[in-house]
């Protein structure tokens, strides 16, 4: 009887030397689950109600010297400018609301003396991005740059250059070579006096893709 007994105590010891190494590893089953949730950031970037800027270098035309008029009949004699011209478009607005820029040709005077027939002629050209952008990017939201003809003396402005709505945000800029196609020429009548003749050219930059 007394050996029953011991050998049913060595079962009930390995039993529970089983059975407590079960418990350890569920438990650390549970342990080392993982955990996960969610949060939200926010950011808040507010507009500009005197974002945009405009800058516009001078303009300079080659010296020409008095000519007659030809026998073709001709009544015009141009000229060319002398040196690059640049114009920069900064949009830091945050609108996306696009923008218009125009521009008007006052009058080639000296003193009394005025050139007749006064006339700049604007080729088209490609505005460039100062801000870095994907090209993709410059490609949806590039803008427009017209061919216009400036005549001198007109009051009202001629759009030069447009961004429609979601377009033309960041810094732009469009640029004039004197030696390439994109030169403007200063038209005029044959017959005006010898001088040295000066202009303002007006630029408006406003909110919006048109006037």
């Amino acid at each position: 009887m007394k050996k029953n007994n011991k050998q049913l105590f060595v079962r009930k010891i390995l039993f529970f030397i089983l059975t407590s190494s079960l418990l350890v590893v569920s438990f650390s089953s549970r342990a080392f689950a993982a955990l996960s949730d969610t949060s939200t950031t926010n950011f808040e970037l507010l507009k500009n109600d005197n974002g945009l800027e405009l800058e516009a270098s001078n303009v300079v035309f080659d010296q020409k010297a008095i000519e007659k008029m030809p026998a073709n009949g001709a009544t015009l004699a141009k000229t060319k400018m002398s040196v690059p011209i640049e114009l920069k478009i900064n949009d830091f607005s945050g609108k996306g609301t696009g923008w218009n820029l125009s521009v008007k040709l006052d009058k080639l005077l000296e003193g009394q003396k005025e050139l007749k027939g006064a006339k700049i002629i604007i080729p088209a050209t490609t505005a460039t991005p100062v801000s870095s952008f994907e090209a993709s990017i410059i490609a949806s939201i590039k803008p427009d740059v017209s061919a216009i003809n400036l005549i001198a003396g007109t009051t009202g402005m001629t759009t030069l250059a447009k961004a429609d709505v979601g377009k033309g945000y960041g810094e732009w800029k469009i640029n004039y070579n004197n030696s390439d196609a994109t030169a403007w020429q200063l038209e005029y009548l044959y017959g005006n006096l010898a001088d040295n003749y000066t202009a303002n050219l007006t630029y408006q930059l406003k909110d919006g893709p048109t006037l």
